[in-house]
């Protein structure tokens, strides 16, 4: 284990500041459907929104910088549809990673059920991504609502690092990371699930 215990209460003041991420049709000005509740840190900016049949992809980058130019990135997917479960987009995601960097390693990340949706976590460490020539960790979590898969990660560009040295950046960053995506959660109006105040 490179991380030890992660502490995963949600707090009030990240419930409070959560965003509505929404990929449904707003109906009345009163969106319906299934939601995926998710912030991306304070200040960040959507630099790429990339929207298509079945798979919706939101970037965002700390202000400043860019899709070309960036240390830290957030990512949030919808797959309408999908059928698989978080374990298995995770080891498809670890697969495809494990391909494109020189070192790798991953771990699972124990997140907490979601209101009955299963819901699944990893951790990658990258310790140089052939594309870009840098060093990676991205942290991320899936949940599995009833119509869509949804996935919210987190990744750290770096210079190229040495799996066997430890972790590349401070414990703390990524303990904050995983309490912020504790908070993430899928809710539905169909099941009335969803805040009262959506779409107002």
């Amino acid at each position: 284990m490179w991380l030890g215990k992660f502490d995963m209460k949600i707090t009030i003041a990240l419930l409070i500041t959560l965003a509505i991420i929404s990929f449904t049709t707003v109906v009345a000005d009163k969106p319906k459907g299934e939601f995926f509740l998710a912030a991306p840190p304070k200040g960040w900016t959507l630099v790429d929104k990339d929207t298509q049949l079945h798979i919706a992809n939101f970037k965002f980058v700390p202000a400043g910088e860019s899709t070309q130019q960036w240390s830290q990135m957030v990512t949030i997917t919808k797959m309408t549809g999908e059928s698989m479960l978080p374990d298995k987009y995770l080891n498809q995601a670890a697969e495809q990673k494990a391909k494109n960097c020189t070192d790798y390693q991953n771990q699972r990340l124990p997140f907490k059920g979601s209101d009955g949706y299963p819901t699944d976590g990893m951790i990658e460490l990258c310790g140089n991504n052939k594309t870009s020539s840098k060093g990676e960790l991205t942290v991320i979590r899936t949940i599995k609502g009833t119509d869509h898969l949804f996935a919210i990660q987190k990744t750290w560009r770096l210079q190229p690092f040495d799996l066997s040295k430890g972790l590349p950046i401070p414990k703390q960053d990524i303990d904050e990371t995983v309490l912020y995506f504790a908070g993430a959660k899928v809710c539905d109006t169909r099941r009335g699930t969803c805040p009262a105040n959506m779409g107002k």
